[in-house]
């Protein structure tokens, strides 16, 4: 008995079943995964660009991968990273994702890190200089039962609100180091006009993209702060090294309340 010739499959079919099984392990992304997979990749070409723009030197050199490894395909790759040290070194401080990130994570907007001084840890109060303590105490930032350890022997502070610009007056008439007195409680206040000085991680800030404008306006606005911020370590030293300064501090802050009162 002649045996049944076997069943001939072209080449075609199997293409077509290999292929069909590769589509079967394929997961094929949601509408908003696609989408968010297009922000991701907006972003690193807005990146590239500014790492062009601000470091071309570095940039040219660089061999780092614009693509980052499978392992991390939705976090940085080498050459943001790169990018990310740069801006941290020389324009302005921010967060490194790999101190605050998982390996496929970004930030949702540019992590500048403030440096201001900020009130809210008692434990911490205690190790602050004692200028500092000073302007917590003047702002209301601290307790009131710091005030006879801050400053024993200074005048009791009266409470109402403060003619401000009686203040500064105030501190510019008295001379020498009460001059630049004012800008030892605008930083305690987060009220300096710079972004970095008024940004705490209690009250928060602005969230910034990755847009050419805000990369300078942000570079600027450190500029200014390093400025504030050599300002306001040469007041502090200045009190340190004239403590009595402080109680003629205690006793303007006093003057701009009773003076306001008897105005009024």
């Amino acid at each position: 008995m002649a045996s049944e010739a076997p069943e001939l499959v072209s080449a075609h079919t199997f293409a077509f079943d290999a292929a069909r099984a590769q589509l079967q392990r394929w997961r094929v992304p949601t509408l908003g995964q696609a989408l968010d997979e297009l922000l991701v990749w907006c972003e690193r070409c807005t990146l590239m660009a500014l790492y062009r723009q601000y470091f071309p030197t570095e940039y040219a050199r660089s061999q780092a991968n614009v693509v980052p490894p499978m392992n991390r395909a939705g976090g940085y790759s080498d050459r943001e990273l790169e990018f990310l040290g740069l801006v941290n070194q020389r324009l302005f401080p921010i967060s490194q994702p790999e101190d605050y990130l998982g390996v496929d994570e970004r930030f949702p907007w540019i992590p500048f890190q403030e440096c201001s001084v900020e009130f809210y840890d008692e434990e911490d109060f205690s190790s602050w200089r004692r200028p500092i303590q000073v302007f917590a105490c003047l702002i209301g930032a601290a307790g009131d039962d710091w005030w006879k350890e801050v400053l024993p022997g200074a005048p009791l502070l009266q409470d109402g609100t403060r003619d401000w610009e009686l203040f500064k007056r105030l501190c510019r008439r008295a001379g020498g180091i009460l001059t630049d007195a004012p800008l030892g409680l605008e930083v305690a206040s987060l009220s300096t006009g710079n972004l970095f000085f008024d940004t705490s991680s209690e009250v928060g800030g602005d969230a910034f993209g990755w847009e050419p404008d805000v990369v300078a306006f942000l570079a600027a606005e450190w500029r200014k702060a390093r400025e504030l911020n050599a300002r306001f370590d040469r007041l502090i030293d200045a009190f340190e090294r004239e403590p009595s300064a402080l109680v003629r501090l205690v006793t303007l802050w006093n003057r701009a309340i009773e003076k306001k009162e008897k105005e009024s």
